[in-house]
């Protein structure tokens, strides 16, 4: 590891081998083949805004369907506040990662409808999006959210006792809507992690068992998972 990337947190949590695998892979597929109807519930209105095809597992033609996940920490108290390499700038990764997908569009001169999914356990992230992002894109609007905790997270947090205020039916309600986000995130035509995050790990699968592009952070910019192999640790 020592390359600067967000792709390196994975390695170090023994995560970042298992993208490729294929077993893992067709995990991965036949769950997102599977989807309960409460989480479908939640991610289909996302699949209207994208026009994905389940046949082709594929956004509709004319559409680049754009992702990003920002795991910024909610004010949690436990777990997450311990560690500390963990803790982002928010504000500048959002706007490296805008930079970067404007980048992306123009050098390769896509000329598709652009459609952007953002993804984060912070609820001023697609605001921001939808505010900054070129005018002619798509910043996609769930048809369905379920309350975020004024702190911390539903689930994730080793020892939070968050979720205990949620009855059992609420608990199945966030649990769908975040698998939900995970398989949205898994279903782009590219892909962006500026940080890590294990919520991310099936997405990242699924979006390479679909041979799409995976753009992890380096620096002031992101580099793609297939060329990470030719950087020197």
């Amino acid at each position: 590891f020592g390359r600067g990337t967000s792709f390196d947190e994975y390695g170090f949590h023994g995560m970042s081998g298992l993208f490729d695998i294929a077993l893992i892979q067709h995990v991965a597929t036949s769950i997102h083949k599977s989807l309960s109807p409460l989480v479908l519930s939640y991610l289909q209105p996302l699949r209207k805004q994208y026009k994905f095809n389940e046949a082709t597992s594929s956004s509709g033609d004319g559409i680049t369907y754009l992702c990003a996940h920002f795991r910024e920490g909610n004010g949690e108290s436990g777990d997450w506040q311990s560690k500390k390499d963990r803790h982002i700038d928010l504000q500048s990764i959002l706007n490296i990662t805008m930079s970067t997908m404007v980048d992306f569009v123009s050098s390769m001169g896509i000329r598709d409808k652009i459609t952007v999914f953002v993804a984060s356990d912070n609820a001023n992230a697609r605001p921001w999006f939808q505010k900054y992002a070129p005018k002619e894109w798509d910043v996609i609007i769930p048809g369905k959210e379920f309350p975020k905790p004024e702190a911390g997270v539903w689930f994730g947090e080793h020892g939070s006792n968050t979720s205990d205020v949620l009855s059992h039916e609420q608990k199945d309600e966030a649990m769908a809507e975040a698998i939900s986000d995970m398989f949205a995130l898994g279903e782009c035509d590219v892909l962006y992690i500026p940080n890590y995050s294990s919520f991310t790990f099936s997405s990242i699968t699924l979006a390479r068992a679909r041979k799409k592009l995976v753009f992890f952070r380096h620096n002031q910019g992101y580099i793609e998972y297939s060329e990470l192999r030719f950087m020197k640790p």
